[in-house]
């Protein structure tokens, strides 16, 4: 395994914050609003958890150029990294 993949995995099973918003963004394309609404979580730690994953190449901003609505999906590396973490 590859040093990349255990850091991120790493990072993934860091948090539990970080495992649900992966999970929910499995098979979604979405805003943080509707993350932290869904997760029943803050807006502001939603935010910040995702510019840590965006770090790390877990997810991806579709739309960074928006102030507002922007749009996240899970990379293909943060789905490995979930899987891992899930078992």
């Amino acid at each position: 395994m590859e040093g990349e993949l255990i850091e991120v995995i790493s990072i993934v099973q860091s948090s539990e914050n970080i495992e649900k918003i992966l999970n929910y963004l499995e098979n979604r394309i979405k805003t943080p609003t509707k993350i932290a609404k869904a997760l029943n979580l803050s807006q502001a730690n939603v935010s910040r958890t995702l510019k840590k994953l965006m770090k790390y190449g877990l997810v991806e901003c579709l739309n960074p150029d928006k102030k507002i609505g922007r749009l996240y999906i899970i990379t293909d590396l943060g789905k490995q990294a979930l899987q891992y973490a899930k078992t």
